[in-house]
């Protein structure tokens, strides 16, 4: 790509010369940059790489609902046993 003169003119800094150069390095940037992404195996380690995190985080999500729903249960069951203990409790008491 030419560099603009010092004290050139419009005319000389946007012939066509250099406005062909200009485009052709930018697509060939382009083109280069595509053809990286495009390339299947690294497109296959991307894919793969964003599956497992995906399991990953799903099954961390999972696992933390399972153990929130095993806390609540057991919380219920204690809770429960408490009141029925207390419950038989006071009556034989009563009795």
């Amino acid at each position: 790509m030419k560099l603009k003169k010092i004290g050139a003119t419009c005319e000389e800094t946007n012939s066509e010369e250099t406005l062909s150069l200009k485009g052709t390095f930018s697509a060939k940037a382009i083109l280069d940059y595509y053809k990286l992404a495009n390339n299947s195996h690294a497109v296959a380690v991307v894919v793969a790489v964003a599956v497992v995190v995906f399991v990953v985080v799903v099954a961390a999500a999972e696992i933390l609902v399972a153990a929130a729903e095993i806390v609540v249960v057991v919380v219920v069951v204690i809770v429960v046993f408490v009141v029925v203990i207390n419950q038989n409790s006071y009556l034989n008491n009563c009795y």
